[in-house]
């Protein structure tokens, strides 16, 4: 279908996985698909159009996006 697009980007000894979906990028972890633009913190912080590229074996993912219209690097650390 046009407009429904998902890649993997990147994948850790854990089997987890981020990329992009429609507009937007994920995380795959325990069979379930978190949209990373949907969790609370990153709304706060006013991050959009995240790219992931990489996530490293703790869960850390790193990748770039905009934040108040600006191009930047980020790195997400989860919670735990």
């Amino acid at each position: 279908m046009p407009g429904n697009f998902s890649g993997a980007r990147a994948i850790n000894d854990r089997g987890q996985v981020v990329g992009t979906m429609d507009n937007g990028s994920f995380l795959y972890d325990n069979a379930a698909v978190t949209r990373l633009e949907s969790i609370p913190e990153v709304v706060a912080a006013g991050w959009t159009r995240l790219a992931p590229q990489a996530i490293n074996d703790r869960g850390w993912i790193a990748g770039t996006g905009s934040r108040n219209g600006q191009g930047r690097a980020f790195v997400l650390v989860p919670k735990g």
